[in-house]
């Protein structure tokens, strides 16, 4: 037996680490958790197929639905302008040009909600899409853990492993921003490469959002 220590945490924009307390760290079997991910990454691929066209016909609806709306506005402000010249004439076609400007306002109306239902429309979707690109989705079908411990309140870890063995490290923790909680997850090919302890870092450099080759996924959320 060996030892592999860690430091869990997030370098912020702004230059500022973040050290992540109380986050899950797990050693799982190698094998196991490669297969776990292809299946997980081939299932992932095919719903995204399917929901693809889906969410194309949506972005086009949607751009239909705000070229209607801005003619539908154009239509209405005209018919304002000539309720507004026939205020001024003080002549029979006020009650005319009133009904129009009316009817010419509720299709804008008409036209504003439109617009908004497709834009939900497309927002659900997309929603549908990232869902099957994120990290939490690996984290939903792993195998059993050959161990487990959770960072301290500096985002440190200590975890006893086979000096001789591949595993794969899996963590993940949280970060409340304002009203707004960010979720971090690390998949990662480790290994004491026969030494009696190493240290590791997991930060936003192997990421499941990074292109590490150390990191197993590759999600962009």
């Amino acid at each position: 037996q060996g030892k592999l220590e860690g430091d869990v945490f997030i370098v912020t924009q702004g230059a500022e680490n973040v050290k992540l307390g109380l986050g899950e760290v797990q050693v799982l079997p190698y094998g196991e958790t490669k297969t776990s991910i292809a299946k997980t990454r081939a299932q992932a691929e095919r719903e995204v197929a399917n929901l693809q066209p889906k969410l194309d016909a949506a972005r086009t609806a949607l751009a239909s639905a705000e070229a209607r709306d801005k003619a539908a506005d154009a239509e209405w402000k005209a018919a304002d302008n000539r309720l507004i010249e026939a205020a001024n004439r003080d002549d029979d076609s006020f009650d005319a040009a009133s009904r129009a400007s009316s009817a010419a306002l509720n299709r804008s109306i008409a036209a504003s909600s439109e617009v908004g239902s497709a834009k939900n429309a497309v927002a659900e979707l997309e929603k549908q899409v990232r869902s099957w690109n994120s990290g939490a989705l690996y984290f939903t079908s792993l195998p059993s853990p050959v161990a487990s411990v959770k960072t301290d309140a500096d985002g440190k870890f200590s975890i006893p492993l086979d000096r001789k063995a591949t595993v794969v490290l899996a963590a993940n923790a949280t970060r409340r921003v304002l009203n707004k909680t960010e979720n971090y997850y690390w998949l990662v090919t480790v290994s004491l490469d026969g030494q009696p302890s190493k240290r590791i870092f997991l930060s936003n450099d192997n990421l499941a959002t990074s292109d590490s080759k150390d990191s197993l996924v590759h999600v962009v959320e």
